[in-house]
């Protein structure tokens, strides 16, 4: 099981698996612009302790898909949920990370029939499990698209097949949200 590793930290090192797992609290209130500000300047942070570089050396490029690092094998992904960001870092293979509210979510069933692997799953649970349980299957839903460079779109069983091929990676919860950690299983990063 990965831990999560809890900002503000004065040591932040890869572990056996190659992998960083970030969780940050930001202050209540803080939007999603400020949030991904935050974002951008931890990964500097933790970039030039984690890859002994200087500021001035570290490249940090945005995509649409995220930010990334120029000419080098750390893939990342970032996610955020109410007052929290997670940071996920992986060497040599592309990662996916989300975390999600578990009490986020309305038109559950309609959301799980059009996006879910196994929406019946989701449909037939108990009522008072059903928030959990979709929680937890949109957070690794959106953290194995993230870590296959996927768009969210409906599903099919074609996109079904190429989602199941990422490893998801079991990791540490925290009380009130769901946190998903997927790393691509095949293709490593050039």
């Amino acid at each position: 099981m990965i831990q999560l590793t809890r900002w503000p930290t004065r040591h932040i090192e890869f572990d056996d698996k190659g992998l960083v797992l970030l969780l940050v609290t930001l202050e209540t209130g803080t939007t999603r612009p400020q949030a991904s500000i935050t974002a951008r300047s931890l990964l500097k942070k933790i970039c030039v302790q984690l890859l002994d570089l200087n500021n001035t050396q570290l490249k940090l490029i945005e995509h649409e898909q995220g930010p990334y690092i120029a000419n080098s094998t750390i893939s990342i992904s970032l996610s955020y949920a109410n007052n929290m960001l997670l940071i996920g870092l992986s060497r040599h293979r592309r990662v996916g990370v989300d975390i999600v509210a578990l009490d986020c979510f309305t038109e559950i069933d309609n959301l799980a029939h059009l996006y879910l692997i196994h929406p019946s799953k989701i449909i037939d649970a108990p009522p008072k499990l059903k928030g959990r349980y979709f929680a937890q299957a949109w957070s690794e839903l959106e953290a194995r698209g993230k870590s296959l460079g996927l768009p969210l779109c409906e599903m099919s069983p074609a996109r079904a097949k190429i989602l199941l091929t990422c490893e998801l990676i079991e990791c540490e919860q925290i009380p009130g949200y769901h946190i998903a950690l997927a790393r691509e299983s095949c293709i490593p990063l050039h």
